[in-house]
């Protein structure tokens, strides 16, 4: 008798450790349940309890036909009181009653095919500490293997670890965003109305200015603030807030630059540019310095005829977007003095750390801009 004592008691080596949840297994009249006293449970189940009472990430253990449940401290503190410890050793199904439509037919894939499933942030919502709680896991039910089983499987495996916090925080930021998204479209869209407010204003004071030096100046202020305003346009129908797609936008500034400097001249503004999306901030800028190249190209290469061409091309390579402002007109005057407009340029140039250049035109004639400007990281 002595000997099988000591016998037993080596068989129960595996319900060693575990806290709370390994007293409560040990203390628990086994006989009473489908499983039988722990010295005749098959060795693959006492592997995995064993695992399970020495880990302190959340298990839980669906064995045999009637998925008799077993679980650790880990698990417990996600369950409540009203499961707690009172699941132990009693069938899933009854247990997990309200939750079993959607657990169900996962336990069923497990022990009728050996197929294991994988859930990311999954919403299974359980009664505890008194009432309904939408509850998030990441978890998997994984077959445990036992030949003398139906299908060679023996019980489920669940590992899992609720999310339910991280989710929650997730979701009140996306809505906090959002939220943040439709105040600044709307500030956009007011800033857009105003921008082009002021431009009108502009072109008014313009037509009835004295003066063509004054009418051009001010013709000039409309169109940087029109390349202004484009941007605040494309984010508003857009929504997105963090960059803008510099073809369209581009090829929306090149429309108010002709509609504003046409002035009864046939120059033609030619746009070719690559599809790509670039910080606004960047745009913004790039928008400024391409309406005030391409303004003193119709400005200062046509003074003495009504036609010709200005082509503007963007492309992007590698880690620079090229730029390229050319026209068919008289050239740059020798040893010209710095305009505004020069000096605005080369600002602009130098807060989007661009190489600037000028040179010639195709056969010597007209005039060319070029910038290597560093794309934005």
């Amino acid at each position: 008798m002595a000997d099988q004592t000591t016998q037993d008691a080596h068989n129960l080596d595996f319900l060693l450790d575990g806290g709370r949840m390994g007293e409560e297994i040990r203390s628990k009249d086994w006989t009473r349940t489908p499983l039988g006293h722990p010295t005749t449970w098959p060795p693959e189940l006492r592997t995995v309890v064993r695992l399970m009472l020495r880990t302190n990430h959340p298990m839980f253990v669906f064995w045999g036909e009637d998925l008799i449940c077993l679980y650790n401290d880990a698990y417990s503190q996600s369950i409540g009181p009203e499961r707690h410890p009172g699941a132990l050793g009693q069938p899933g199904r009854e247990v997990w009653e309200e939750i079993w439509d959607i657990i169900g037919p996962q336990i069923d894939q497990v022990m009728n095919r050996g197929c294991a499933t994988w859930h990311v942030d999954h919403l299974v919502p359980i009664t505890r500490h008194g009432g309904r709680d939408d509850v998030y896991w990441t978890y998997s039910y994984s077959p445990i293997d036992d030949p003398s089983a139906p299908n060679g499987v023996g019980g489920v495996l669940v590992i899992c670890t609720e999310t339910t916090a991280r989710v929650l925080a997730e979701q009140r930021l996306k809505d906090e965003l959002k939220a943040r998204e439709t105040l600044l479209s709307e500030v956009n869209h007011r800033i857009k109305n105003s921008l082009q407010l002021v431009s009108t204003l502009l072109r008014l004071e313009a037509r009835s200015a004295d003066g063509e030096v004054t009418r051009n100046s001010l013709r000039r202020a409309s169109s940087r603030v029109d390349a202004i305003a484009s941007v605040h346009e494309l984010i508003y129908r857009s929504g997105n807030l963090e960059t803008v797609p510099i073809a369209q936008y581009v090829g929306d500034l090149c429309e108010s630059i002709n509609e504003a400097l046409a002035d009864g001249r046939d120059v033609t503004l030619e746009c070719d540019v690559d599809e790509m999306d670039v910080p606004t901030d960047f745009a913004i800028t790039l928008a400024l310095l391409i309406n005030e190249i391409v303004t003193n190209a119709f400005k200062h290469a046509f003074p003495d005829r009504k036609t010709g061409i200005v082509r503007l091309t963007v492309r992007a390579h590698d880690t620079h977007l090229w730029v390229d402002v050319e026209d068919n007109g008289v050239g740059k005057p020798e040893n010209a003095a710095p305009s505004l407009g020069s000096r605005i340029v080369n600002g602009l140039a130098a807060q989007l750390s661009a190489e600037y250049s000028e040179e010639k035109g195709n056969d010597g004639k007209g005039h060319r801009v070029r910038l290597a400007i560093p794309l934005p990281r």
